[in-house]
């Protein structure tokens, strides 16, 4: 589920941290509520993404497996001050300049290094 509205609102600096947390916050439970309510006995991970180049928020609910390897998650309130300095609101500016071909991998595995980070949940129905 992508989430959108809220880019204009961060950009022009109209809506805070604590009021995104408790936007999230609310999300992340009444699903919760839905999941236990309508499965039982299941495992699901819930991931909320923050990607800065697109920019947007993603909210990801699927089944965990205990074998499955969980990503690297953050706080809720680190996800959100991280995102609201990296979001590329403008879009992305491209330079055109010329480098040799040795040096164009090295350059681009470290042009982006934290374009996306994930706040994770493991709920228990």
């Amino acid at each position: 589920m992508y989430i959108h509205g809220f880019n204009r609102l961060i950009k022009n600096n109209r809506i805070s941290s604590d009021q995104l947390i408790e936007v999230f916050s609310f999300l992340e439970k009444e699903i919760e509520i839905y999941l236990m309510k309508h499965y039982t006995g299941k495992n699901f991970m819930y991931y909320l993404k923050a990607d800065a180049l697109v920019p947007a928020f993603t909210i990801t609910i699927v089944s965990h497996y205990e074998d499955k390897e969980v990503q690297e998650s953050v706080s809720l309130f680190e996800l959100i001050d991280w995102y609201k300095e990296n979001a590329c609101f403008d879009g992305l500016e491209i330079i055109a300049r010329q480098i040799n071909d040795e040096s164009k991998e090295a350059e681009s595995k470290g042009a982006f290094p934290d374009s996306e980070k994930t706040y994770t949940k493991t709920i228990n129905t």
